[in-house]
């Protein structure tokens, strides 16, 4: 049984850590703002860092669905490449006699940056919509 890890998701997932970082750099401003009087900074600042917000947690609820059904297929690695700290690697897998091909944009750590073409992998996919998947051992911990 494995669990979402919410910070291995936030290393891994180039959107999770997007919305994190600038969250966090928009509500320095907006308290800055408020601070120094500038209360329009300070409005668009919170405004933008909210929006923010609610877009990694919607991310959270769908990582959070995949990882509610536990449903695992054997996957391959398409193509894997990054540029500084930040790439995408595309897999492919089969469910039910259907091959499906997904990318996933991440940030390059030591997990992600040993995924080579072709390499073997364990893909977490939605059962009812086989098309969202993730790589399993980069969302989780095990249990």
């Amino acid at each position: 049984m494995h669990k979402l890890s919410f910070f291995q998701s936030i290393k891994h997932d180039y959107s999770l850590f997007a919305v994190t970082v600038l969250g966090v750099i928009l509500m320095g401003f907006s308290m800055y703002g408020f601070i120094t009087s500038e209360i329009l900074l300070g409005q668009i600042g919170l405004a933008i860092a909210i929006v923010l917000f609610v877009l990694g947690i919607l991310r959270l609820i769908y990582l959070k669905k995949l990882f509610g059904r536990q449903r695992t297929a054997e996957g391959i690695i398409l193509n894997a490449w990054f540029f500084r700290d930040r790439g995408n690697i595309s897999f492919a897998y089969e469910v039910d006699g259907n091959i499906y091909n997904k990318g996933l944009a991440l940030m390059k750590t030591k997990q992600t940056r040993v995924l080579k073409k072709g390499d073997a992998v364990t893909i977490l996919f939605n059962e009812t919509k086989p098309k969202q998947a993730v790589i399993l051992h980069l969302y989780s911990k095990a249990e």
